[in-house]
């Protein structure tokens, strides 16, 4: 997952949302009541806490999500300013141990999301500043791919989406061979059928070398060498790690 904090604003419009609110960081999810006449989105940004707003002094918000408590300015007071220094949403967060009510920006309206939280679930929030944290519906679950047709691999992420991954396939190796003597090497692999074969000397295919084992009958010093296996199937290839080859 990449976590270079990147910023996602939908389009927004200065209107109240009615579908339910949250504010996501990390595997904390808060329940958040939407502010009339702010603007209604999503937004995914780090999260800064700015008390009560009320300080005149320059504050970093810009690209950020703004925590504020609630109290000494007015909630439009509160969203504009951070709205001024470039934020792009705001949270605000009761003073009082009661259930968040209906409030709005009356009679202006913001550009960039903002909502209201509880006090407790502002006390943990601030706990969490510095994090990346997300205002907006709840999150569509993640539809993982299904398993069928991938016996042996597993499932990972690059950040965007999940997929099948394969093993690197290992092999089993022998021990120096004496001039003449036999070696034999074998490759396991788990994967989509079908599976094929392709051992290599020295980085090159070896002719009619297309089976899980290789065997050499009577190792001659041109044997000699590095020995690979690259296993394919329709999603791709893995290559095993190499084996030296000696011959007494």
């Amino acid at each position: 997952m990449k976590f270079a904090l990147a910023l996602f604003l939908c389009a927004v419009a200065p209107l109240m949302s009615s579908e339910p609110l949250n504010v996501t960081a990390g595997a904390s999810v808060f329940p958040a009541a939407p502010i009339a006449k702010a603007a209604a989105g999503t937004v995914t940004a780090p999260l800064v806490f700015g008390g009560l707003g009320d300080q005149v002094t320059e504050q970093p918000w810009a690209g950020k999500v703004v925590l504020f408590d609630r109290g000494k300015i007015t909630f439009a007071e509160k969203v504009l300013k951070a709205q001024a220094a470039q934020a792009v949403g705001v949270i605000v967060a009761n003073n009082v141990p009661d259930p968040t009510g209906p409030v709005t920006l009356d009679p202006s309206s913001s550009t960039i999301p903002a909502v209201y939280i509880t006090q407790a679930d502002g006390a943990a929030l601030k706990l969490l500043a510095g994090s990346s944290v997300r205002i907006g519906p709840p999150a569509p679950p993640v539809v993982l791919p299904s398993p069928a047709g991938h016996k042996g691999e597993y499932l990972a992420s690059d950040g965007e989406k999940w997929i099948f991954v394969k093993p690197v396939p290992a092999i089993v190796t022998g021990e120096s061979v004496a001039l003449g003597g036999a070696v034999s090497y074998s490759v396991t692999a788990d994967g989509t059928l079908p599976l094929s074969y392709q051992w290599t000397k020295d980085g090159t295919a070896i002719p009619g070398a297309t089976a899980a084992v290789f065997t050499i009958p009577a190792a001659q010093a041109a044997d000699a060498g590095i020995y690979t296996c690259v296993v394919t199937n329709a999603a791709g290839s893995a290559t095993s790690n190499t084996v030296l080859l000696a011959v007494k």
